[in-house]
Formats: structure tokens, sequence, C-alpha cells
């Protein structure tokens, strides 16, 4: 598509996410003229066209973590907001980094939770 993408896409559970926010979103290529499939990797705005966020199903327990159902629509995605094309050299500087900042928002979502909660902590039991 000339200066840019269309992506179509729809991904159950995106965590940490709203309708004002941006991320980054992972994509396979589909290009006839290419050698081989690639990837892209692009900033998605979520309050962009074609860009839908559902509500979880609320017996699933991932409001705390603000989670929700995405699903892109005809998307279209400027040049400018391409991050990687393609993505897996990118992926490969920054795996390590990048586990070890998701590791770090394990113990965090729960203590921020409980900070909502009216400063809630675990006692030991008498």
């Amino acid at each position: 598509m000339a200066g840019g993408w269309c992506a179509n896409r729809a991904l159950p559970w995106v965590g940490n996410l709203g309708p004002d926010h941006c991320a980054g979103l992972l994509a396979g290529v589909d290009d006839a003229e290419a050698p081989a499939p690639t990837e892209m990797m692009f900033l998605l705005r979520c309050d962009a066209t074609g860009v839908e966020l559902r509500n979880c199903p609320g017996f699933s327990a991932m409001k705390g973590t603000n989670t929700w159902p995405l699903r892109c629509t005809a998307l279209f995605v400027p040049d400018a907001d391409a991050i990687a094309h393609p993505a897996k050299p990118l992926i490969a500087r920054i795996r390590a980094g990048f586990i070890l900042l998701q590791g770090g928002f394990g113990p965090g979502v729960p203590r921020a939770r409980s900070t909502r909660c009216g400063g809630w902590s675990p006692r030991r039991a008498r």
C-alpha cells in the first residue's frame, strides 16, 4: 500500500492497554514479491480508525491488568509508524532486555493492585 501498510489482525489478550494508549505490535507481512516471509514491528495507536478494543469477559479476572481483546481491521499503518522491517534483527538485539523488563512487571501488578485496595498487605496467620 502506498505510504504505509494495511493491518488485519486479532489478538485475544493484550495487557496494559487502553483507548488512548500506543503499543508496539509485531505482524507477519504478506508480500508476494518478497523472496521469503518477513515480519514487521510497528507503533499501534489504539485510537486509530480500524482499531477495536473489546471488553474482557467479567469472569476472566483480567481487569486488574487492563487486558483487552484487540482487533485491527483495515488499519492503515503509515511508514512513519514502522519500527522495524524486517523485525527479526531488532528482536534479536532487544530480546534479553525485553524479557527482563517483562519479569519486573510480575511483582509490580499485585503490589499496585494491593495499594489500590486500601493498603492491603499480607499477614502471617496466627
